[in-house]
């Protein structure tokens, strides 16, 4: 069995066989892709409704943060295990479950910026200081060298690849910064109300959601509906909908024929290089119709992992150009081929995250795409839906806080 099998089976919403595979896989695979296979089958299992199990798992993928071998997750990789982490724990009634995850995801967010700017800068660093054949790949940064700049840029789509380093850090903290875990945060919050006018814990999450992503007009009545229940003394019984969308994106090698100039009109050995570029899924979209009350409602974006991981990748570039054609630069002048790109990424992970909320409606039911939910007399239902192709079958599954 192989990640294809796994992904395969996901992707045609067959859930159950996705979830039975996706275990099967974690528990034989080697170190070298355990991360990896953790992370898909926490995934996994969570859509298909398997939410102790999908606990373990995403557990055990973060846990192994400090000292994963083999794969290295990207920090997006940990936020969206993060965030499913924490809806798996709030479906078995585990709040300070869910709270560790949210703050895994907050820890993330708030330190992993400058230690990976800084850490990438060090490693660029003794790059620059190593010499192959008298070359150093200083050079790359010579203006001898700006049609090579030119033509990495484009396979990027970037207007250069050597950013800075305050660039650097600006686009990993926007990848990182996801509306979803302080919209988790306030939902939670509001779950451990105990009077009308303790609502401002969970209003300052909501604020700064809706600050994260103004267009979502939800996010915004979420505050309208707490400042409206805080003069009426009444918090309204509310339905929280979570859709997510999608298989996200893949590595591919892209080749190119290029040369590298050290100096005096000499070039390099090496004229084909490869590198993994992170290419976009197309298969996914805001598809989803919610029918309450006679009234329909379309969920609105709220985290888009997809972009966050495309943001991690421009941070990267200018470390992994210019070890890569050390790489291929090294491998030429001993006669072999330049060593393997690791094509690995998340089989599992959607490609954005849609948000709704309503008021619970009167008949405690709802109609996603036409199948009907029914909806438990409680304060909070959340329902959390997952398509992996646009137009297949959704997973649906509902929990709620009495």
């Amino acid at each position: 069995m192989d990640q294809r099998e796994v992904r395969a089976a996901f992707y045609k919403a067959d859930y159950k066989r996705a979830a039975e595979l996706s275990g099967d896989f974690a528990s034989s695979v080697d170190s070298e892709s355990r991360s990896l296979a953790l992370l898909d089958a926490g995934l996994i299992l969570a859509a298909s409704a398997y939410n102790y199990d999908s606990g373990m798992y995403l557990s055990e993928f973060l846990n192994s943060r400090s000292n994963s071998e083999g794969y290295l997750p990207s920090d997006t990789e940990y936020m969206a295990a993060s965030y499913s982490l924490a809806l798996s724990a709030l479906a078995l009634g585990d709040k300070d479950a869910a709270k560790g995850a949210l703050n895994f995801a907050r820890d993330i967010a708030k330190h992993s910026p400058e230690e990976l700017v800084q850490r990438n800068a060090e490693n660029f660093k003794k790059l620059l200081k190593r010499d192959v054949s008298g070359f150093s790949p200083s050079a790359l940064l010579g203006k001898q060298n700006a049609d090579f700049t030119r033509q990495v840029s484009a396979l990027y789509k970037v207007d250069n690849i050597w950013i800075s380093e305050s660039a650097q850090l600006a686009a990993i903290k926007k990848a990182l910064d996801l509306p979803l875990i302080p919209l988790l945060e306030g939902i939670v919050a509001l779950s451990d109300l105990k009077a009308v006018q303790d609502v401002d814990s969970a209003r300052s999450k909501f604020a700064e959601a809706a600050g994260k992503m103004p267009s979502n007009i939800f996010l915004k009545r979420n505050l309208e509906m707490l400042d409206l229940a805080k003069r009426n003394g009444f918090v309204p019984n509310m339905t929280f909908v979570f859709y997510e969308s999608g298989l996200g994106g893949i590595l591919q090698s892209e080749e190119l024929h290029s040369y590298i100039y050290v100096g005096g009109g000499s070039r390099l050995c090496a004229d084909l290089f490869d590198f993994k570029i992170y290419k976009f899924s197309r298969d996914f979209g805001n598809d989803l119709s919610i029918l309450a009350d006679g009234k329909f409602y379309r969920p609105l974006l709220i985290s888009d992992f997809d972009a966050s991981k495309r943001l991690e990748e421009v941070a990267n570039l200018p470390f992994y150009v210019a070890s890569r054609v050390l790489e291929c630069e090294e491998a030429c002048e001993a006669g072999e081929a330049p060593p393997k790109l690791d094509l690995r990424s998340s089989m599992a992970m959607p490609v954005s995250v849609y948000y709704a909320s309503l008021n619970t409606p009167k008949g405690r039911k709802l109609f996603i795409d036409g199948l009907k939910v029914n909806l438990e007399d409680a304060p909070i239902n959340i329902v959390r839906v997952r398509r992996t192709a646009s137009g297949s079958v959704c997973s649906v599954q509902v929990f709620c806080f009495k």
